[in-house]
């Protein structure tokens, strides 16, 4: 029960998921733990070629673990390999994986994990899913996990490739809705950011500030139906005027990432009743 999801940015790679575990049945109790592997790597070459590398999923947690480090480790052994032969090494591992302890023996059918994994090495970027033993490659973004049908349906109408500074918003306000509206997903937000050879992970302020405006801002949903589908308002240029103000302080601050303020105004419309 989970939601991990993957951005193809402009020039790198974006990887973020909740935090929330369990058994998955009605009455367990849920834990936060960690779901975003990465890695990083160089070869000896002069100037030496750095890469980065992550992965998360969903699945059996320990069947998980193990896999993911796995792929961590077939990725920091390829330090003089192409991105291009990096998708043979990983698809190797995971094959090899998958036949060892999920396949075999038989009463291991139940035990199951669906990844994705990012790596960028100078300007190559690649964004890939996992489909039982083998990776197919995706040149947009992917999600996998009980939130993924819901992710990927919001993905298909906000989605454009933008520059890793704007996709990592785009990301966490994902995995925000994800665990706002499907059960299952939930605790906190993690996002690793891939760029070039380099990786960092967000600080947990900074997604949280990032949660307080997504919360803030919910409540544009219905508010702006109302407006469209014609609820009378006293004064059509106030109302206009303080969305855009709202709309304009929402963007500011969300631009200032990741020195996110919480300092913004809100939008609230006078309505004629």
């Amino acid at each position: 029960m989970t939601i991990a999801i993957g951005l193809l940015a402009t020039d790198g790679v974006v990887i973020a998921a909740d935090t929330q575990e369990s058994a998955g049945y009605p009455g367990d109790m849920k834990s936060s733990g960690t779901k975003i592997l990465w890695a990083l790597r160089s070869n000896a070459s002069n100037p030496p070629v750095t890469g980065a590398f992550a992965v998360s999923g969903a699945g059996t947690v320990g069947y998980l673990d193990a896999v993911n480090q796995k792929l961590a480790e077939s990725f920091c052994l390829s330090a003089g390999n192409t991105l291009n032969d990096l998708t043979a090494l990983l698809n190797a591992s995971l094959d090899d994986f998958y036949t060892h302890h999920v396949l075999l023996p038989q009463e291991r059918k139940d035990k199951h994990f669906d990844l994705v994994l990012g790596a960028t090495q100078g300007n190559d970027t690649r964004l890939w899913l996992s489909d039982q033993t083998v990776l197919r490659r995706s040149n947009t973004y992917g999600a996998v996990g009980s939130g993924a049908e819901y992710a990927t349906v919001l993905l298909s109408r906000i989605y454009t490739q933008l520059p890793l500074s704007k996709a990592t918003v785009l990301a966490a306000y994902t995995i925000f809705l994800v665990k706002e509206f499907v059960e299952g997903c939930g605790k906190n937000t993690e996002v690793v950011v891939l760029d070039g050879g380099q990786a960092r992970m967000l600080a947990d302020s900074d997604i949280a500030l990032m949660e307080y405006h997504f919360n803030h801002a919910l409540k544009l949903d219905s508010m702006m139906v109302h407006y469209i589908i014609g609820r009378r308002v006293p004064d059509e240029n106030a109302a206009l005027n303080n969305l855009t103000g709202y709309l304009k302080s929402l963007r500011t601050s969300l631009e200032e990432n990741p020195n996110i303020t919480a300092e913004i105004r809100g939008w609230d419309i006078d309505w004629d009743e």
